[in-house]
């Protein structure tokens, strides 16, 4: 429920113009989680292309009712975690908050999370190259990034596929990933639209 209302009541990941799918195009979407940001785009802008992508098989099963729930039929997701290689990586979950997994879920401070509560599972990944190549994506409006401290992993190795995209927002978790975000971004032609005051806030940008 806690995503459900950051999403359709607060308007997250979308709270500056031009980042709701307004403007048409294509929207990639990594770490899609049961879909609710794609969702609601669609139910905005019912023309946009969604290109989805998540990793956890209970997440993806979410992501597919809810759109069939909503009669969407025409947004892709892939199973895949998006990383800086094509191939598997193993990543920690909690089994009843499917809104958290990482490849290092400790990482970022969650002292609500028992050590005995995570769990382990190896799943397929991909570049964000060659998610987009493989969908024939040249260029695309919106890139939204929300993959529990994994951001930074990205954004790192996808300079190239980053200046496919007109505007970019990412969620960080912590300090050092929001510093890093920015200069990658900024490195790549990106200008700084927004940067929210939350412990794990989004920043936005806009391609110059």
């Amino acid at each position: 429920m806690d995503t459900v209302l950051e999403i359709f009541r607060d308007h997250a990941h979308a709270v500056l113009p031009g980042f709701s799918g307004e403007l048409g195009g294509t929207v990639v979407d990594l770490g899609a989680n049961e879909g609710y940001y794609a969702l609601r785009l669609k139910l905005l802008n019912p023309t946009i292309q969604v290109l989805a992508a998540e990793p956890v098989p209970e997440n993806a099963e979410g992501f597919r009712e809810n759109m069939a729930t909503n009669g969407i039929d025409d947004v892709t997701l892939c199973e895949t975690a998006i990383t800086h290689q094509n191939g598997t990586t193993r990543i920690e979950t909690l089994p009843h908050v499917g809104t958290v997994a990482s490849t290092n879920m400790r990482a970022f401070p969650r002292p609500w999370i028992k050590p005995s509560e995570i769990r382990t599972r190896t799943v397929p990944t991909m570049t964000l190259e060659a998610l987009l190549d493989n969908h024939s994506v040249t260029t695309a409006e919106i890139l939204k990034v929300d993959v529990e401290g994994s951001e930074v992993d990205i954004l790192t190795s996808s300079a190239a596929a980053l200046r496919r995209f007109r505007r970019v927002v990412v969620e960080c978790h912590g300090a050092a990933a929001r510093q890093a975000t920015r200069t990658i971004m900024e490195s790549e032609g990106f200008a700084t639209l927004h940067a929210e005051p939350k412990r794990s806030g989004d920043l936005y940008f806009l391609r110059q």
